[in-house]
């Protein structure tokens, strides 16, 4: 690999690119991971996939050093400092392709460990979606390139977003549906599980019509606002926490950009 490379990381909301990801794969009939959840809820995928991550995290402790992550020892990865343990706890999260990719820590160490803090640019879906162009921007001058000329339709475009996972398929803001279980008559965060501008697909090509047919099909299910869904949303804000917690060190050490000031809140993070 290129000693010199220059690294661009995208950051979600790890609860909402969770949840992005399980529709995603129930939608996509080809997708990696289509047929361990094609029959699953989100809320029955979320406790099966939680059992297996946390006997194979409690495995990997058996195997790892006494030093707690709150003493915040610099980043380490594969070869620049892992004991076994550690290793194997990132297997549990890399293996993990739905609940484990969003413990973003554990992957961004593994890049904070080998390249200097000047190759590794840290941006977060909550402010690409509020100030497209800013976060353009700041992606061109990060990368030594000339600014691009941009309209604001272009601006205002959003690719790969829920029921449309292509890369050929754009659709203007107003258009992408958002997912909210915020309010309820229930216990439990209250966190927006909208696309945020961002979906979570590849560069995917799909015949419109099926596109259609899979679409009306969602638009006829009840949107969740209580019971299991928020109980398992909650689990998944008490699993990511720890990694928030990382993230904002690491920000407040002046490592990566501060993560948007909502996730504080969302997770609880003092």
């Amino acid at each position: 690999m290129n000693p010199n490379i220059k690294l661009v990381v995208m950051l979600r909301d790890p609860v909402q690119r969770a949840l992005s990801r399980f529709m995603e794969q129930k939608f996509l009939t080809f997708g990696p991971c289509h047929k361990e959840v094609q029959n699953e809820t989100f809320e029955g995928y979320v406790a099966k996939e939680l059992d297996r991550l946390k006997r194979c995290r409690e495995t990997a402790a058996g195997y790892g050093s006494q030093q707690g992550q709150a003493q915040q020892p610099p980043p380490a990865g594969w070869g620049a400092g892992y004991d076994l343990g550690a290793w194997m706890t990132a297997q549990c999260a890399a293996q993990s392709n739905i609940l484990g990719w969003s413990m973003y820590d554990v992957f961004l160490e593994n890049y904070l460990a080998h390249f200097r803090q000047e190759q590794v640019l840290v941006l977060y879906t909550d402010d690409l979606a509020a100030e497209p162009l800013t976060a353009i921007r700041r992606v061109e001058a990060f990368l030594g390139v000339a600014a691009g000329n941009y309209s604001f339709e272009e601006l205002g475009l959003v690719y790969n977003s829920r029921g449309c996972y292509s890369w050929q398929c754009a659709k203007k803001k107003v258009e992408v549906r958002g997912l909210s279980v915020a309010g309820g008559g229930g216990s439990g965060p209250s966190i927006p599980l909208g696309d945020g501008g961002n979906g979570d697909g590849g560069g995917l090509h799909h015949h419109h019509h099926q596109q259609q047919q899979q679409q009306q099909q969602q638009d006829q299910q009840p949107q969740p606002r209580d019971g299991p869904f928020l109980q398992a949303v909650s689990q998944l804000v008490e699993l990511y926490r720890p990694h928030m917690q990382r993230l904002f060190a690491w920000a407040d050490q002046g490592r990566i950009a501060p993560p948007p000031p909502v996730w504080r809140g969302r997770y609880d993070i003092s």
